[in-house]
């Protein structure tokens, strides 16, 4: 110290029975050591005060610290395969919103079609078939876009680019098949004026 040095540091691990890492000490590359592995993101916490102690090569300064061994952590296919996951799940709950919105729609279409049974029972009979034969196709496109976004390859989801267009592209089918659902709707309501 008196010439400007620090004392040399060791970080004292006591190893718990259950956050202790594999002892390769037998493939180590110096015999009179013992090495441990721990899984990736495990942490060093404090184990209580650090102290100074004399040896025979001088003075050493003690870190006790504690090995918390992450047993949780991903591996790295994990973390590349949960971006892809997280969008097909988005993706699925906004299918079942359109599917729900869209058999809103059709019930609609029904529970008007009771209301101007006066007018002619072939012309609602036909619209609301027209109308149920359309949110069919419409949910069956969306369905499509949905499997085909499952069938992409993991990596795909990485690139911020082509992540940036699924997400466009997923977005897209909700408004598209709404906007498809309200023409239709208002053609149908055309052709019963006429």
């Amino acid at each position: 110290v008196a010439k400007g040095r620090f004392f040399p540091t060791v970080l004292q691990i006591r190893p718990a029975a259950i956050d202790h890492g594999a002892d390769i000490g037998e493939y180590s590359q110096f015999p009179g050591e013992r090495e441990f592995l721990w899984n990736p993101c495990s942490l060093l916490e404090s184990g209580g005060d650090q102290f100074l102690e004399i040896t025979p090569h001088g003075i050493v300064n003690i870190i006790p610290v504690r090995m918390n061994n992450n047993v949780k952590t991903q591996t790295v296919e994990q973390l590349e395969n949960q971006k892809k996951e997280m969008h097909i799940a988005g993706f699925e709950f906004l299918l079942n919103e359109v599917k729900f919105l869209l058999a809103s729609v059709a019930e609609s279409a029904a529970n008007e079609k009771s209301d101007l049974a006066q007018q002619g029972r072939s012309m609602e009979s036909n619209r609301e078939n027209i109308l149920s034969w359309i949110v069919e196709g419409i949910v069956e496109e969306c369905e499509l876009t949905f499997n085909r976004h499952k069938q992409i390859d993991h990596n795909k989801f990485l690139d911020d680019d082509e992540y940036r267009h699924l997400v466009i592209e997923m977005l897209d089918a909700k408004s598209q098949a709404l906007s498809k659902v309200k023409l239709c709707q208002q053609a149908l309501m055309q052709m019963g004026g006429e």
